[in-house]
């Protein structure tokens, strides 16, 4: 285990652990995130070229967290904290976009309500959590409609396609899946 200096522990002791970005930034660290920066004349997004996180957000290391980079862009931009409970979104959906103008503060339900508004939700099979595709709840929901739906068929296609039998009703009772057109 390595030893930390006399000056890595004086920095260290002037970063407040409970927020995630602390301000003033020194200048070094302003001009490495703007370094990372390309504008895109098309759309007017500040491109993030550094790393991203599996959501394809950019990420910047600032005293040993990551940082994401629109979250950094906002503060630096507005020169204060991001307020408790409030989220920087993106106007322009760009994900590694840290174009001041592009970003906006809100709440969790806003940015939920602004994503399901611009079709972003992931559903059906664009769910990462899916255990079927399209073509299966199709083949499924017209069993349904040929047989008709009562609780022995539910039981048996959950065991054909290997799910849960409450999860089989949620796709024939159509409260998943529902975007498929039968």
């Amino acid at each position: 285990m390595m030893m930390m200096t006399l000056n890595q522990k004086k920095r260290l002791s002037k970063i407040n652990m409970n927020k995630e970005i602390n301000l003033p930034l020194a200048e070094e660290h302003i001009e490495r995130f703007y370094g990372k920066i390309k504008i895109n004349k098309l759309t007017g997004c500040y491109i993030y070229l550094g790393c991203k996180d599996k959501d394809g957000y950019g990420i910047f290391r600032l005293y040993g967290k990551n940082i994401k980079a629109h979250r950094l862009a906002w503060v630096l931009e507005n020169n204060q904290e991001i307020p408790k409970g409030l989220c920087v979104c993106h106007e322009c959906d760009n994900p590694i976009c840290c174009n001041p103008d592009h970003l906006f503060l809100a709440t969790t339900q806003d940015n939920t309500k602004d994503r399901d508004n611009k079709g972003r939700n992931a559903y059906g099979e664009r769910n990462s959590g899916a255990k079927l595709t399209e073509q299966q709840v199709l083949e499924i929901l017209g069993v349904v409609k040929k047989n008709g739906n009562y609780r022995g068929l539910a039981v048996e296609l959950a065991k054909i396609y290997k799910i849960h039998r409450s999860q089989m009703w949620t796709i024939i009772n159509r409260h998943k899946w529902k975007h498929l057109v039968v």
